[in-house]
């Protein structure tokens, strides 16, 4: 990954930014596919977000070789006239890597970043099959999305070690509590087995 950034740098544009990103993409996306098959609204908000990534980057190395390549690969979709899975599939890995190289400074920040791509397609996609509204899923889509800037900062601090020191201690105490409630019931058998076998003797 990049060079860690300082302490003080923002990682990313606020939540409120995402949420109006999110609405303009929405009604962008919104006109683009009642005047065009849907795959013209995916190009348009997919570059309209490329372009907020590279706004919003504090790097100024890769902008350009980012879009060009995007707009290659776009380009060569378009003339292939790939699957709506193929083209979703090369737009959120574009952009999750151009997201990755312009904002992002650690491996874990980045899989955690993947991890919200792959949420928000979720999410979007469930809204859209329960609502048959496409605004809606597309706004559910971009409204996860401004959620990244939080989640970078918060996994900026991760470490593999602590994760796994973490995962150990879960184990642990979940073992720790099987043992105890075991334990404890195995107890409770004895006392009443000591009790019914006194019961008997005083007879």
């Amino acid at each position: 990954m990049n060079t860690p950034a300082t302490a003080e740098q923002n990682v990313g544009p606020s939540f409120g930014v995402g949420v109006l990103v999110a609405a303009g993409l929405t009604v962008l996306g919104t006109v683009a596919v009642s005047f065009s098959a849907s795959h013209l609204g995916t190009y348009l908000m997919a570059f309209a977000y490329l372009c907020h990534i590279l706004y919003y980057s504090p790097r100024t190395t890769g902008r350009v070789a980012l879009l060009a390549v995007w707009l290659a690969g776009s380009a060569g979709l378009s003339v292939l006239d790939v699957s709506m899975l193929t083209m979703l599939s090369f737009h959120i890995g574009s952009l999750w890597l151009a997201r990755s190289w312009c904002h992002l400074d650690t491996v874990l920040q980045a899989l955690t970043d993947l991890g919200l791509w792959i949420a928000a397609l979720a999410l979007g996609s469930v809204a859209i099959m329960h609502s048959a509204s496409y605004p809606l899923g597309i706004w559910t889509f971009f409204l996860v999305q401004a959620l990244w800037p939080w989640l970078a900062r918060n996994a900026a601090g991760w470490t593999l070690s602590e994760i796994s020191n973490a995962t150990e201690n879960n184990v642990h105490n979940k073992f720790q509590n099987n043992t105890d409630t075991n334990q404890t019931a195995f107890n409770e058998a004895k006392r009443n087995a000591q009790s019914a076998l006194r019961r008997l003797q005083s007879q």
